[in-house]
């Protein structure tokens, strides 16, 4: 899912661990998780942020 603001910013990510890089957020779908309850969960879980999933290129 790729994040935007208002402004059409995209949010993305610095990590550390083995190389320092930028990215976008994500994460894995459990099993028999729809991909959008799948991508919210994640926001969730990796950036605190509560948002909804507008649209989904899965979905067009």
């Amino acid at each position: 899912m790729l994040i935007t603001d208002e402004q059409h910013r995209v949010l993305l990510v610095h990590t550390i661990e083995s190389k320092p890089r930028w990215g976008l957020p994500g994460g894995l779908v459990k099993p028999h998780e729809r991909p959008r309850a799948g991508a919210e969960r994640e926001i969730r879980e990796e950036l605190g942020l509560s948002t909804e999933a507008a649209r989904s290129p899965a979905s067009q």
